[in-house]
């Protein structure tokens, strides 16, 4: 695996990635399995939000930059995500909150995964919980964790790896990612 702390099992800030914003380390999102999200990896996953301590009071990211590529090579980038809006159900569709994984490579920008207020499939039975500096109401949407899996043709013997999550609209109602299992590996 290419990505350093993919699994943020290496507690703290982050560490190996780049925090722009609102983020941590966390062990648990509210009281799983009923109120909460464990991490789908062993103990930890990260969680990115929009809430305080957000840039601007609008946007947080982490990314990393990573070496060693081999130009014109297939790589496979894979990893787990929940994104969570406090938008769904109640607010209109002009607050559109928005996760996006990026791959920026060379001169080329590769979409990983998007998921936002307005073209997400939300589950709403969860109870209030909390985690990270983040609170998600009850009955507010959630996407549940999926896997994104992308296999990408790099130009660079460098990219860099980024997932953000940004309100759109306002920046009172907040939104977040949990984000684990980071892997990029050479296609086998």
């Amino acid at each position: 695996n290419l990505v350093q702390n993919g699994g943020f099992e290496t507690t703290g800030s982050i560490p190996e990635w780049n925090l722009t914003g609102a983020g941590s380390i966390i062990t648990n999102f509210g009281t799983p399995p009923s109120a909460g999200f464990s991490p789908p990896q062993p103990q930890h996953m990260a969680i990115n939000h929009t809430g305080s301590g957000a840039a601007n009071n609008t946007t947080s990211s982490i990314s990393q930059q990573i070496g060693t590529l081999s130009p014109e090579s297939v790589y496979l980038i894979t990893f787990n995500y929940n994104f969570m809006s406090n938008e769904f159900p109640s607010q209109l569709t002009s607050f559109n909150d928005t996760f996006e994984a990026k791959l920026f490579h060379g001169e080329t920008t590769t979409s990983l995964a998007t998921e936002s207020r307005n073209s997400s499939t939300f589950k709403t039975d969860k109870p209030t919980m909390s985690g990270g500096g983040f609170t998600l109401g009850a009955g507010n949407g959630y996407t549940d964790f999926k896997e994104a899996s992308k296999t990408v043709v790099v130009d660079a013997d460098t990219a860099t790896l980024e997932f953000k999550v940004f309100d759109v609209g306002d920046a009172s109602v907040d939104s977040a990612v949990l984000i684990d299992d980071v892997v990029m590996q050479l296609d086998p």
